[in-house]
């Protein structure tokens, strides 16, 4: 199973992937103890302020698995889940929209080319499939493009004053953080 990992920074977004080996492909539901113990371990090496991860309706039991265990694992951290076009139908009514630009829209495409390399062979796997959602969505926020997710929940966490730490951290290290998880391939 992949594993991806997409942390925003001040600047622009970073892709980091990760692999869950441990875990086997098509059967996360089987070995729901093992995948939730190895999502544990991720807020050990990160401090996320958003994770991003597939719906716990996804009709893909392997992403509804990881949809169900996110929020508990990561209980005091806001979760969206994305949105994942493919011929099971599930695109929904989102809830938050990330407007992008045309530009933006067609170089998020590049890279899930570029990270997910065995979708490819997908027959709903093509640049007009991902373009034509985020034209969508984009008609949905008054955008040329969007991302949209579904949250379920959201915390929003005031500051003393602006760029204070939190948690011990120091002001240097209070920066946002975005984790993707749990992209099955």
């Amino acid at each position: 199973m992949k594993q991806g990992k997409f942390l925003l920074g001040r600047h622009r977004p970073v892709y980091a992937p990760a692999r869950l080996t441990e875990t086997p492909e098509g059967r996360l539901p089987a070995v729901w103890g093992q995948a939730r113990a190895i999502l544990q371990r991720e807020p050990q090496s990160c401090s996320p302020d958003l994770i991003v991860a597939p719906s716990d309706g996804d009709a893909h039991k392997d992403h509804q698995t990881i949809g169900q265990i996110v929020p508990s694992v990561f209980s005091d951290t806001q979760h969206s889940a994305h949105e994942i076009p493919k011929w099971d139908g599930e695109p929904g009514r989102p809830s938050v929209y990330f407007p992008l630009s045309s530009v933006t829209a067609r170089r998020r495409v590049e890279l899930l080319y570029k990270s997910f390399p065995c979708q490819r062979r997908r027959d709903w796997w093509d640049d007009q499939v991902f373009l034509g959602l985020a034209r969508l969505r984009g008609v949905d926020c008054r955008a040329p493009c969007a991302e949209a997710f579904s949250c379920a929940k959201s915390l929003i966490r005031g500051h003393p004053r602006r760029g204070a730490a939190t948690s011990g951290e120091r002001p240097a290290e209070a920066k946002s953080r975005t984790t993707k998880v749990g992209s099955q391939q």
